[in-house]
Parts: structure tokens; sequence; C-alpha cells
């Protein structure tokens, strides 16, 4: 006899529509989704070809991309083995005695040398004098064998990259005046469009990057902020004045690359922040935010005599619309010459004793930016809270990133983000041959601290005689670049001498 009913299944992803599947694992993040595409080769193959699967996940950010490619140029089938990729970095990450692999770079006793980590881990970027060079991370030598790909007319100061997408990445190269000609020459920033290589191993002439195309801007200004999200490219400088000179205002000039259209901006410190007379705005950084579409500018307010010494404060503006063609000549003085005001949405006072940040960072705020407090240690992440519920004056939210305490001692600890430089202080060496470091990945899902052992060529030397300072970190692909510097004393030269050693940490 036959029964007439089915036979029961108990649900689980593996029989689950796709639709179920990806609602699911919405926000999960890499790890989870990882785990679950391995199980089955049917879980394998949603994982592997379901874009929104990824683009939902919480920990996006954290994908090592290749040199060159954006989130958005990435192919689908490649996400899977990028993921897997993060799962293993961040779980050396994790590990605060994880041993990197060191590689000594010989570039000279530089000191100060100039190195850019390039995305992708393959390419880092490094600049001499005129001189820009892109070497190949994976070669077998990191020497300058190959000539420059490019040779500036000027000094180089500094460089600011983004990737575009397709193997192409725009390099911003600041343009410095040397020494004293007894002429007057303006300042300059020239726009360099690169080509990156398909093949990833191969180091000939064909493999190596490519310069596709030039621009040179000539600046009103020397420019002490820059700030690049294609094809915006922001540059602001302060004048830092007593107010009792009306021209205490914050100058910069915003150009589209890709239009040749640009506009000069001005702005004034907050009224009611700088109501005395002898008080003074100094502005300190000003950059654009991709997601909020906004200029985010901090600056710090002294009362010069007074007792309540100085005050920071962090505000966003609204981009302006960019209508002016650009001079024929790329001058771009007469655009400062009736520039637009900024208008100041939100205003965030750099508060005291905030609430501990919440890993992970819960969706309804949007990270900001990461900032130092005075005394530099401690590291507040603001944030945009988006529930509708909160006050327009509780919209930013600053959260402490606390520091970490190996045992009973808080050890000297070097904050790493992605708006704060990474060698704002140097790494103390601690009686272990280590040297602590903390930060926050790209996604905001948790925070990470390393003890970076000493290089063993390094400890025999006295622990007083060196110390260690990061300059270039790529936290998504496990890359430090780390200089450390030796009191030495030789036949020839028996004065102390300092000498630089520059090595490139792997996790």
């Amino acid at each position: 006899m036959f029964s007439n009913t089915l036979p029961f299944v108990v649900p689980n992803l593996d029989n689950l529509a796709v639709e179920l599947i990806v609602d699911i694992l919405k926000g999960a993040d890499l790890q989870t989704i990882t785990s679950i595409g391995l199980t089955s080769s049917r879980l394998y193959h949603i994982v592997k070809t379901d874009r929104k699967l990824w683009t939902d996940a919480r920990a996006i950010l954290d994908l090592p991309l290749q040199t060159g490619e954006t989130l958005a140029t990435t192919p689908t089938s490649s996400i899977l083995p990028l993921a897997l990729r993060a799962v293993s970095v961040q779980k050396h990450l994790r590990d605060p005695d994880a041993k990197p692999h060191f590689r000594l770079l010989h570039m000279g006793d530089y000191e100060t040398p100039a190195w850019k980590l390039l995305p992708g881990g393959q390419w880092m970027l490094f600049t001499r004098n005129h001189c820009i060079w892109i070497l190949n991370i994976r070669a077998q030598t990191t020497t300058k064998t190959s000539p420059p790909i490019f040779v500036a007319p000027r000094l180089i100061s500094r460089c600011v990259f983004q990737a575009l997408g397709n193997r192409e990445m725009c390099l911003i190269v600041e343009l410095v005046r040397g020494w004293p000609t007894g002429q007057t020459e303006m300042p300059r920033i020239a726009v360099l469009r690169l080509r990156l290589p398909l093949l990833q191993s191969v180091d000939d002439g064909d493999s190596r990057p490519q310069v596709t195309g030039i621009k040179f801007y000539t600046l009103p200004f020397d420019p002490v902020f820059i700030s690049l999200r294609w094809p915006l490219l922001l540059m602001g400088c302060p004048q830092m004045r007593f107010l009792i000179d009306p021209g205490n205002e914050l100058n910069a000039v915003l150009l589209n690359c890709e239009a040749d259209t640009g506009v000069g901006l001005a702005a004034l410190p907050p009224e009611e922040e700088v109501e005395a007379l002898s008080a003074r705005c100094d502005w300190m950084s000003i950059h654009l935010h991709p997601t909020l579409e906004k200029l985010v500018i901090r600056c710090q307010i002294f009362h010069v005599g007074g007792s309540s010494g100085r005050r920071i404060l962090i505000l966003l503006a609204d981009i302006p619309t960019i209508r002016h063609p650009l001079p024929d000549d790329s001058h771009l003085v007469s655009l400062t010459q009736s520039p637009q005001s900024l208008h100041f949405t939100h205003k965030h006072p750099e508060a005291r004793g905030s609430s501990r940040m919440p890993f992970p960072l819960p969706s309804r705020y949007v990270p900001i930016m990461e900032y130092m407090t005075d005394s530099g240690y401690r590291m507040y992440s603001l944030c945009l809270d988006t529930h509708t519920e909160r006050r327009d004056d509780e919209e930013l939210i600053a959260f402490v990133v606390m520091t970490e305490t190996w045992g009973t001692r808080t050890f000297f600890t070097n904050y790493c983000a992605a708006d704060i430089s990474p060698h704002q202080r140097n790494l103390e060496r601690t009686s272990d041959n280590r040297i602590s470091m903390q930060f926050v990945n790209s996604a905001h899902t948790e925070v990470s601290k390393l003890r970076i052992p000493i290089p063993p060529e390094v400890r025999q030397h006295p622990p007083n005689s060196d110390w260690g300072e990061v300059l270039e970190t790529d936290m998504n692909q496990g890359q430090i670049i780390l200089t450390v510097q030796n009191h030495r004393t030789g036949d020839a030269h028996p004065s102390r001498r300092r000498f630089y050693s520059h090595y490139l940490l792997q996790y």
C-alpha cells in the first residue's frame, strides 16, 4: 500500500531557493559566506556567481582587490578567491603574535624614503627627486634597474592615487620649487593616468605600468591638503591669521579632471565659535567623502590668551556644482578670484569621554573619518548616525577606539586608519623585541592589534640604539613597510651614524 503523502524534507541552505539564501546571508561577513560556499557544490556555485550576495556583505571593503581594479569592475567570479584571501589575511592580523614574512628593500639609506604601496599587493611606488618608479614587489629585486615611468620638471613632493578600474589608476603628483633661482614660480600639480599590465608575474618591459596621459595645472597656492575621488580633485590651503585680519579663511580649488571644469572655494570658521577677536582658526584637513558626497573639514579654534584652550571642530559641507571651464593654459588662479562660499550642514565638536566603538559597526552608522586626540594616545572614529529618531545636533557621533593593553602595561601604540598618516608616531621597541600597532579595518568590523617582531638582523644591536616607524600600510593585503633607524659605530666613522633599513612585511 502506497502513501499519498510526500516525504518530509528538512529545510537547509542546500535546498533553499537562491533568493532565500541570498536574503539569509545579507550582511554576513566574508568568513561566513566563504565557509558556506565550501560546504557543497550547489552553494559554491551560488557564492561564486551571485553578485548581490557579495555587495551586501558586511566586510566587502576588506577585499584585496587587484591592482587598478575597483569593486564595480571586479568580475563576480573573482570575488570568491579574493574573499578567501581576505579571510586568510584577517586571520593573521587578528593574531597579535603572528610572524610576518620579512623582506629587506635594497633602496639605499635614505633618511626620508618616499614609498607608496599601490592597491593590489604587487606594485609599490618610489619617488626620488624628479623621478617616479613603480617596482614589482614580486620580482626578485626591488632595485631601480628599469627607467622611471615619469620624470617631472620639478622636485616631487608627494603622490596621491586612486584605482579607476580596468587596470587603470590615477596618480596625482605635487611638484615643488627646488633651489631658489631668482624667478617666481607658481606651484604645479600633475595628473597622470596609469595603465597596469595584465600579466602579474613577468618582469619585462611590457609588464611594467605605463603612463597613458599627463595633465599639468598651475595652482594659486601651495596645497596643504590633496583629496582625490575621481574625477574630482580637491586641493586646499589654509590661511592661518588672527580674526582681526578678515582673511582668516580656507582657500581651495575643486576640479573635475574629466570635464576640465573647476571652481574656487572659500570658507570662514563658524561665527559662533570665534566670537572673540582674539580667537584664531587653523584649518587642519579637508577631503571628499564618496559615500556621503560631502566635503569633510577639520579645524581647531584657538582662544589666544584665554583659559578655554583650543576646540576641535569637524564640519560637513555640500560639494558645490562645478561649472567653470578651465583656462586653456590650465592656470587655476582665476578660479580663486570669485570663489563659492561653503555652507556647513553638520558640525561636530570634539568630545571627551565618548563611548567605545561598537564592533562590528551597525549599519545605521556611516564612517566619516578617524582622528587623533591632542595627546596622540587615543583615536576617535566619527560616524553619521542615520537613525531617524535622533536630533539634528546628534547626527555626528564619535566613538573612541580603545588602546590595547598587554597584561598590566599599555604599550606605545601606532594607530592606522584610512585618513590617518600611518607614521604619526614612532614605534617604541619593547623588551621582547616587538613594536605595537593597532588599526581599524576598512569595513569597520573590528580593530586589530599587532605586535610586530623586530627584524632578526636588527636585534643584535642594543635596544636603545634603534627605533621603528611604519611608513606605509595596506591591511587588505596584509602588507606593512617598516623602517628601522640604527645608530652604529664603524672604524671609518668612529662617531655614531644613523642608518636606515627598510622592510616589507607580509602577513
